[in-house]
């Protein structure tokens, strides 16, 4: 599923991000679908309150960008330490998406910095 476009779909999106990142933080396995979603939850709360796209969602005349645009109002704060927690627990063993990016001896890196790196802005 592409968790981008249901979500830009969405005038509001807290509600199923929230639900994402609890499921994600009860989940004893994560499979990638959740894991997917979490991330491009991750991605799109920066992007809101950055107001700059983030990890390539096009440019703003794109429908990534005019979300992004018209979500800059609404309040993510209450679930930025969620999405952190959700983002690292996704970048761990125990989650499919990790195994996934880390079976070859030079894939795993890249994408392990990354949501590292998005983890922690998340809980800044």
């Amino acid at each position: 599923m592409d968790f981008l476009d249901e979500y830009l779909d969405m005038p509001d999106p807290r509600e199923a991000m929230k639900a994402a990142f609890a499921a994600t933080l009860a989940a004893e396995y994560i499979d990638s679908e959740l894991g997917h979603q979490v991330l491009v939850g991750g991605v799109l709360i920066r992007s809101a309150v950055t107001g700059e796209l983030q990890c390539g969602l096009a440019d703003s005349g794109s429908s990534a960008g005019r979300w992004i645009q018209a979500a800059k109002t609404l309040d993510f704060s209450h679930l930025r330490l969620a999405a952190a927690e959700a983002c690292t627990r996704v970048g761990k063993e125990g989650s499919e998406l990790f195994e996934l990016w880390n079976e070859g001896p030079d894939m795993g890196a890249p994408w392990n910095a990354q949501v590292e790196e998005l983890a922690g802005w998340l809980k800044a």
